[in-house]
């Protein structure tokens, strides 16, 4: 089971708005009773400052994410989401940030100031592997890199569990 509650109470973007955050539900907790309860494997997903309990933080970087956006060039994704779970997960290597980062939020705003103009939904897609979204969706997104990651480390737990 993989859960990802809106992520906008722990964001830094509602945090440095005097009373924004509390405006916004804490869902982690009851999200995470229901995952206990279900007694199945599960990964809760969420942004770095949120209350999770002893996550694997993953990167674009770790994966190779990135994009040409012209006239800027190569752009890396640097976007860091954490992930709880039931069994051990692992990063697949530290995070390497070594290009101009493109950063996916603000609901459809450039996260970086200096990455502006035509091209910016384009390079997000093509650094998220995520072709088929508009840039609205690309902000509540997770990759499919980090998807793929987590639910490839419980998918062969779950082998040796059952071996």
């Amino acid at each position: 089971m993989h859960a990802s509650p809106p992520c906008q109470r722990y964001s830094k973007a509602s945090i440095c708005r005097p009373g924004l955050a509390a405006r916004y539900p804490d869902l982690i907790p009851p999200v995470r009773r229901a995952l206990r309860k279900l007694g199945k494997p599960s990964i809760i997903e969420n942004v770095p400052g949120s209350p999770l309990t002893n996550p694997v933080t993953l990167c674009g970087t770790m994966f190779g994410l990135g994009a040409d956006f012209p006239p800027h060039g190569p752009v890396e994704l640097q976007r860091h989401r954490l992930f709880e779970s039931s069994v051990p997960l692992v990063a697949p290597r530290p995070c390497n940030h070594q290009v101009t980062a493109i950063r996916i939020f603000g609901h459809g705003r450039p996260g970086n100031s200096e990455l502006r103009g035509p091209g910016y939904a384009e390079a997000g897609r093509e650094a998220m592997g995520i072709w088929w979204m508009n840039r609205d969706q690309l902000d509540e997104a997770i990759p499919p890199a980090y998807a793929n990651q987590v639910g490839g480390q419980v998918l062969r737990r779950l082998k040796v569990m059952a071996a």
